[in-house]
């Protein structure tokens, strides 16, 4: 015969049989204190259940596969809805689905707003309420611009509504009388959320990293100018200085542009700065002499 432990207040869920014969890790007795600390962490995964003493002294006998410590996930949850009963079995889905929910209700928009905070995982909302509805909730969460999954349930929606939520930003859109799939567009929302903000956070340690090199590029002593099939498309600070131009009188010309028609040792200036970057393409170092026309008339 199976039974669960209970979800709450302990976290986990662990199935009991009766002892099997012979030494078999799999089916053990717990005897006394010593074999219930040894099992609050026996499993194949190796994971630390939590369980009181007590929850084992209860069950003798008690399976250890690898279903032993199915670990609850935390979750923290606002429910925007007027009927107790409906947001207890929307938890209780949760509940059954893996889901250790952390959570509370509210049904008007003060209320909404006194609750809603960044650290929330998720939002699940009611599509209308005697004094609030879901698009509203909806809107207040974007104007408060937290990045919480949003996801509305209905007794009543019709498909073109539940199109229009997702259009408005929902995460995903439930009919009361199927909440079977509750537990998995949970799931699925949360995961997106998280690479959202994986993908933002890597975007902006980008940005910080172009910054950074833009600080080091722009701080050097010595003028660097970045080419592209011979024309300039960036340069430093001290290159800006040694033409005499801005970076925008610079960018999108070539050197010889800038230079005499012969270079002191008697080159074309346009071949010479053809060669010189051909060269550097080909990871040739180049050292050089180069003759420019400053802005003011100075060679």
């Amino acid at each position: 015969m199976e039974t669960l432990l209970p979800t709450s207040p302990v976290k986990l869920r662990a199935r009991f049989y009766k002892p099997l014969k012979g030494n078999v890790l799999g089916a053990q007795k717990v005897s006394g204190i010593e074999d219930a600390k040894a099992l609050m962490t026996l499993s194949t995964q190796k994971v630390k259940c939590g369980l009181d003493i007590s929850d084992f002294l209860k069950h003798p006998y008690l399976w250890s596969s690898r279903d032993i410590c199915t670990m609850l996930e935390p979750i923290k949850i606002l429910i925007v809805e007027d009927n107790v009963n409906d947001a207890e079995l929307l938890m209780n889905q949760l509940h059954r689905t893996g889901f250790d929910v952390e959570w509370e209700r509210v049904d008007t928009e003060l209320d909404y707003l006194i609750k809603l905070r960044p650290e929330l995982d998720l939002i699940i909302s009611d599509y209308t309420l005697p004094q609030f509805n879901g698009f509203l909730a909806l809107d207040l969460l974007k104007s408060r611009g937290y990045e919480i999954p949003f996801i509305m349930v209905s007794g009543t929606m019709g498909e073109e509504r539940a199109v229009e939520a997702l259009k408005h930003g929902a995460a995903d859109y439930l009919m009361k009388d199927r909440m079977e799939r509750l537990g998995s567009a949970v799931r699925q929302a949360l995961e997106q959320n998280r690479l959202r903000r994986g993908f933002r956070r890597a975007e902006a340690a980008v940005l910080e990293g172009e910054r950074k090199f833009r600080a080091l590029f722009d701080a050097a002593h010595d003028a660097i100018y970045v080419l592209h099939n011979g024309v300039f498309v960036d340069c430093n600070t001290k290159g800006q200085f040694m033409y005499g131009r801005t970076w925008n009188e610079i960018v999108g010309h070539t050197p010889d542009e800038f230079a005499p028609p012969n270079q002191p040792d008697g080159s074309n200036s346009r071949e010479k700065a053809f060669g010189i970057v051909m060269k550097a393409m080909l990871g040739e170092p180049q050292k050089f002499e180069w003759m420019v026309h400053h802005k003011d008339g100075r060679t």
